[in-house]
């Protein structure tokens, strides 16, 4: 199999299967020393409407968790550890914890 074939499926597997973000998918296949040539390519193949739908559902979901906690600094941090660690670019997090 070739590396370019294989960062794209491996990206694509990632993504739709373990809901991972772009950040995740690229230390992953960094990893497995994979050309950066490749894993642009295999993250520009992942559809940016579907990027942020699955953002929204796995945020949206993570919050509703969070209900019983009644500090929101907390609530907020939680949240973006926990959205990091999906590896969701910092931007993207920022902006919807803003919006709570």
């Amino acid at each position: 199999m070739n590396e370019e074939r294989f960062a794209i499926e491996y990206a694509r597997g990632k993504f739709k299967l373990k809901r991972w973000g772009k950040e995740k998918i690229k230390y992953a296949l960094k990893q497995k020393r994979i050309s950066d040539y490749c894993i642009r390519k295999a993250l520009a193949l992942i559809s940016a409407s579907e990027y942020n739908k699955t953002f929204s559902s796995i945020a949206n979901k993570k919050l509703a968790t969070l209900k019983s906690e009644k500090n929101i600094f907390i609530k907020k941090k939680k949240m973006q550890h926990y959205l990091q660690q999906k590896g969701f670019e910092i931007k993207m997090i920022n902006d919807y914890l803003k919006a709570l």
